[in-house]
């Protein structure tokens, strides 16, 4: 939000740099050897942003200092989560390429661990399990950071999944003992899971499910449904398999061989065989060695445990995909996936918004220069909202000064837009939007009149406000979870009004504050979606 038409380029370079020495200062905090490639990429970025502020051509310094610091700290976590679905899917050689990609952005320690956690999968897709241990044990050394002594462990139990050592799993897991105040590691838990289910005892299954915290470990949406996927299979529900194997989108070899078991599960043998058929004949060329798997696990299914029909098992069923639909719906609201039709619509709007009131920067003829000044000079907020042309409470919330401008806003609307949508509904989310920006814009036009103010920034806070109100609120997460999302998102909020203040001259402050705050109001009054 600015109180004018005024050249922000230094101001969000100075933001960046805000951005970029928090950054350093943790991955300090985490180590500097293997944090020394990202420290560096942050260092270069933190030039950029020096030599716009300093020395001139601030515009194009904030364009690549932004652009930048996206892609070395967004695009890898898109790039992990490609590397998992592929994982999940067998598929060795992609595995192998996007391994090859997260090297390019994590330089150094962290990018050759991911290529040897490629290479120690594939080994094991290809019959050479130890060989891949060998890989993964180099990184279970205390020297090396946790979160990559706990990936390379998570690592360790998918080949022996990969291998069905089924009583190796289940030995290692009744054996364990947490220690105080830790977690029940995930690969320990989902393997221990897959193993008490292949054995036939889905009540055990269930009650591994009941230990493990879903939300502490991050586990996305996705890697749930495969989990709901395993469990719905291996205890003969052939439909709920064919309902999941639809979501998830899984390509014929590898949605087929669960339906195989399922069918195999519910005595419905010669459709089983069919089934497994069918998944050899989709095999990709350059995954031929999924073909013996599939002929092992066809040579197993006439041996399946019978379970189809159980009434217990089907209570166990009704059990475990409830843990499921928590654990998903926990990982919505803390993390959502899917912005829904009224984020895509609104941030659609104000970039639309964006085109014709600055046509003068596309096309520089008189005329389209005179339409720019009219749209934004009759859109934005001024005193004139109080006497009759109310409808400027609206429209300057689609009206920015600059492409960062409008490109900040719409990147915190779309991030906490889609939290708000999972905690209050589409409606909800929508009204709140425009209740908070016209509220905000009063409150500047009462408390600093004759300033000429354009942009969604009081609207957007109000969105953030209402999303800290709702998180405060949400039963769906545990205490300890709520507290510490709220307490950083106030955190956040402080920063942002300290920032007003010291870009006060640029920035409507009191768009800002009101905004919040009739967010936050809103956010604490209105309902809370908890289940579903």
């Amino acid at each position: 939000m600015i109180g004018g038409m005024v050249d922000l380029s230094v101001f969000w370079l100075q933001m960046l740099g805000v951005a970029i020495a928090i950054g350093i200062a943790g991955r300090l905090r985490g180590g500097w050897r293997w944090n020394a490639g990202g420290i560096a990429q942050l260092l270069v970025i933190g030039l950029i942003c020096a030599y716009g502020i300093f020395v001139g051509s601030a515009d194009t310094c904030a364009l690549t200092a932004g652009t930048l610091l996206t892609l070395v700290t967004a695009w890898p976590r898109v790039l992990m989560r490609r590397f998992q679905h592929h994982m999940s899917l067998l598929d060795a050689a992609s595995m192998r390429e996007e391994a090859q990609r997260l090297a390019l952005f994590l330089w150094g320690r962290p990018g050759r661990f991911w290529r040897d956690l490629a290479a120690a999968v594939s080994a094991a897709l290809e019959d050479e399990a130890p060989a891949g241990d060998a890989l993964l044990r180099r990184y279970l050394h205390p020297a090396v950071p946790r979160q990559y002594r706990e990936a390379a462990r998570n690592a360790q139990y998918t080949l022996l999944v990969l291998d069905r050592a089924w009583d190796r799993i289940l030995t290692e897991f009744e054996v364990y003992t947490p220690d105080d105040g830790s977690i029940l590691p995930l690969g320990m838990a989902m393997s221990a899971h897959r193993a008490y289910l292949e054995v036939g005892n889905p009540a055990a299954a269930r009650q591994v499910l009941e230990r493990v915290d879903f939300l502490a470990v991050r586990q996305p949406i996705r890697g749930i449904l495969l989990y709901q996927l395993a469990f719905r299979s291996l205890v003969g529900d052939v439909r709920g398999v064919e309902d999941l194997v639809s979501v998830l989108a899984l390509p014929l070899y590898a949605a087929y061989p669960w339906k195989a078991r399922a069918l195999a599960i519910s005595g419905r043998f010669a459709e089983a065989h069919a089934a497994i058929d069918e998944a050899i004949a989709a095999v990709p060329p350059d995954q031929q060695h999924l073909v013996k798997r599939l002929r092992d696990l066809e040579a197993a299914l006439d041996t399946a445990p019978q379970l189809g029909g159980d009434p217990a098992v089907a209570a166990e069923l009704r059990r475990a995909d409830a843990i499921f639909a928590h654990a998903m719906r926990q990982e919505a609201v803390v993390a959502p996936q899917k912005p829904g039709w009224a984020v895509v619509g609104l941030v659609g709007a104000i970039a639309l918004a964006f085109i014709p009131a600055h046509l003068f920067t596309i096309l520089p003829q008189d005329r389209w220069l005179e339409l720019a000044d009219q749209i934004l000079r009759g859109g934005q907020l001024s005193d004139a909202a109080l006497h009759g042309e109310w409808w400027r409470l609206l429209t300057y919330q689609f009206l920015h000064a600059d492409l960062f401008h409008v490109g900040l806003n719409l990147m915190v609307l779309w991030l906490f837009g889609m939290q708000a949508v999972e905690l209050f509904g589409s409606w909800a989310f929508l009204t709140l939007f425009f209740l908070a920006g016209v509220l905000g814009g009063v409150a500047q036009l009462e408390l600093a009149p004759g300033a000429n103010t354009i942009g969604a920034s009081g609207a957007v806070l109000g969105v953030f406000g209402a999303v800290i109100a709702g998180m405060a609120r949400s039963k769906i997460l545990p205490p300890n979870v709520r507290k510490d999302r709220v307490a950083r998102l106030l955190t956040v909020a402080a920063l942002q009004f300290a920032l007003d203040q010291l870009f006060a001259s640029q920035i409507a402050v009191f768009v800002h504050a009101a905004g919040m705050a009739a967010g936050g109001l809103i956010g604490w009054l209105a309902p809370v979606r908890q289940e579903g």
